[in-house]
């Protein structure tokens, strides 16, 4: 188990917004269940000191399921298996828990008008997404297919971008804008393959809980 350092909840549209951090020392076991989180979270995210790829899960995903941040690759299981009542319960996965390695994880838990995670369908035809009720400052969208990045982008960045280093999916191909209650996409294969599953992360900017920037 591991008890986590910092958490902040607070009231938002008669609804708990929450996100805890925490770390535990890898020990290889399988269903091995990290506790103290606080919360039911509905996205965890577990990165490896150092040499693993970090790894996400959201709610939206059944099963045993997570995607890499980093690399095409379909959904895996034996990494974050469930998400559950007080945190979530990890496999024996490298990624997230091998012999004496030190892992680091942060839990969301979604709430109105501040966070909220999904799934669609991808069509091969640019579309918005209506109805979060917040103004999206940032998003995540993460492809099943094996094919397929996970991809993110705020409102400060020009372009979407790819986990990781010195890669960027090109205007009008990516999350291509922001609105009032809404996040569009374009016609790249990373978020709308035709036929093909997405999980997103969309999260609001408020004040002392959440905002984007550059520097």
């Amino acid at each position: 188990t591991a008890a986590s350092n910092i958490l902040i909840a607070s009231n938002l549209a008669n609804a708990q917004t929450a996100m805890a951090t925490g770390s535990y020392s890898g020990n290889g076991a399988d269903n091995r269940a990290i506790t103290g989180v606080g919360f039911l979270p509905d996205v965890v995210i577990v990165k490896a000191d150092p040499g693993q790829v970090a790894v996400i899960r959201t709610s939206t995903m059944t099963g045993d399921n997570t995607k890499r941040m980093v690399g095409a690759v379909a959904l895996r299981s034996n990494v974050i298996q469930t998400l559950d009542t007080d945190g979530f319960t990890v496999g024996d996965d490298a990624e997230v828990n091998g012999n004496s390695a030190t892992y680091y994880w942060t839990a969301f838990k979604a709430a109105a008008g501040a966070m909220k995670v999904g799934s669609y369908t991808g069509t091969g035809v640019a579309r918005s997404f209506t109805g979060l009720d917040f103004a999206p400052k940032y998003v995540i969208v993460m492809s099943v297919s094996s094919s397929d990045k996970a991809v993110h982008r705020s409102s400060t960045m020009p372009e979407t971008y790819f986990f990781n280093p010195g890669t960027f999916s090109p205007g009008g191909e990516g999350i291509t804008s922001f609105g009032a209650d809404r996040f569009s996409v374009g016609t790249g294969l990373d978020v709308n393959r035709d036929g093909t599953t997405y999980h997103y992360v969309a999260f609001g900017e408020n004040s002392g809980r959440m905002k984007v920037g550059s520097y």
